[in-house]
């Protein structure tokens, strides 16, 4: 008689070794412990040479096929998802001293920018008008046309523009997909189940009008 295998992965899974394992990224249980040992012990990966992080998709197929490789007769049952991501990130000695100016850069930034927006909206959403008020308290002179708040303004907008969408350059900051492609995935996602569902309510539409072509 066949031993059964209970696989669970999640959605997502996080590693910091570069060797991905099957135990290490899924919940498993079987009775007998020597085939849940030989399972965990499956290798799905390795990350590339010198590379800091690193995403891989996988299968329930693929974790079937893996397991039948080494223990032919065991019966696999998924219990988690379809498909997963395993994100592989090397783990690096925390700096304190650089960890605390990164809390106090963004400290810095999301304070300004929270001041800025109370600012601009309690005068309408006037961002010329903010940019002298501020001009007249920092300098006392009354600005006279185009200044560096300004040239700031522009140049911080585009900026923050490139870096948030990450879809500018062909080297990206992160591994993460950018705003743009989750919208379009969400899209091409909508597409699809829309496809499907029209599709079956044309198949019922057609079985209707032959039934009723019968009577």
């Amino acid at each position: 008689m066949a031993e059964t295998l209970y696989v669970k992965a999640e959605q997502c899974c996080r590693v910091t070794e570069p060797d991905i394992f099957l135990g290490k990224v899924a919940k498993m249980w079987c009775k007998d412990k020597t085939i849940l040992s030989k399972c965990m012990a499956i290798k799905l990966a390795s990350a590339g040479k010198g590379m800091e992080e690193e995403r891989f998709v996988f299968s329930a197929l693929d974790i079937v096929k893996l397991v039948q490789e080494v223990c032919p007769n065991v019966d696999v049952q998924n219990m988690g998802e379809q498909d997963f991501v395993v994100e592989y990130k090397k783990t690096a000695p925390a700096v304190l001293w650089w960890e605390w100016t990164k809390a106090v850069l963004i400290f810095i930034i999301v304070f300004v920018g929270a001041a800025f927006a109370i600012i601009t909206f309690n005068h309408d959403v006037s961002v010329g008008e903010v940019f002298q008020n501020i001009y007249r308290l920092v300098t006392g002179e009354n600005p006279m046309g185009f200044n560096i708040l300004n040239a700031g303004y522009c140049i911080g907008l585009a900026a923050g523009i490139l870096v948030f969408y990450n879809h500018f350059s062909g080297k990206k900051a992160t591994a993460d997909p950018t705003p743009l492609d989750v919208e379009l995935r969400s899209y091409e996602k909508d597409i699809y189940t829309t496809v499907i569902e029209n599709e079956s309510r044309n198949e019922s539409k057609r079985e209707n009008d032959g039934m009723r072509g019968h009577i």
